[in-house]
């Protein structure tokens, strides 16, 4: 009889213990779901940014960038870009995006020696400095990332866009250069 008691016992103990692990696995796969989709809606441009981008370029402009946007202190500073592919020779061309200049000031005056794009400040999601393709009329969006340094202080950035028509194989500048500000605090 004590044998039947602790067989029960035993096997009460392994079911409660196959549940929990269940549960830890379960509770482990919704944690990691719900953080890899924080992570990759803030690498997205949304949709209020792409209304204002939309608005900007109805008016004419081939290439736009908005104001800096920054959820706390050390999160990237977002630039999402807007191109629209205008006057275009074929169906499609190729685009990039060239960062030409990023310099930082600290807050009391001094000037970084090195580049700020020499150490990886910026980053250019979903492939926008190896290039990408827009059809002829239609218009693409793209995100710059700049990671802010420790200190506060001043960035300038200047960038422009560059497209590639047809079966030419060199880039040529397309739209205005764009000059970015930012005041890191």
């Amino acid at each position: 009889m004590k044998n039947k008691k602790s067989m029960t016992l035993s096997i009460n103990f392994l079911v409660i213990m196959i549940i929990m692990v269940v549960l830890f696995g379960f509770g482990i796969y919704l944690f990691t779901t719900v953080f890899n989709e924080t992570t990759k809606m803030d690498q997205d441009i949304h949709n209020k940014e792409r209304d204002r981008l939309n608005m900007l370029m109805d008016d004419g402009a081939l290439v736009t960038v908005l104001d800096p946007q920054q959820n706390s202190d050390k999160d990237p500073l977002r630039f999402p870009i807007g191109i629209t592919n205008e006057n275009s020779e074929g169906d499609s061309n190729n685009f990039k995006i060239v960062i030409d200049s990023c310099k930082f000031t600290s807050d009391d005056g001094t000037h970084n020696d090195n580049d700020c794009k020499d150490s990886d400040v910026y980053q250019i999601a979903l492939d926008a400095s190896s290039g990408f393709d827009i059809k002829n009329n239609e218009r693409v969006f793209r995100l710059l990332l700049v990671i802010p340094q420790d200190q506060g202080g001043f960035y300038s950035i200047v960038l422009h866009v560059e497209r590639k028509e047809g079966t030419q194989l060199d880039w040529k500048d397309y739209g205005k250069n764009q000059m970015i500000w930012v005041t890191v605090p």
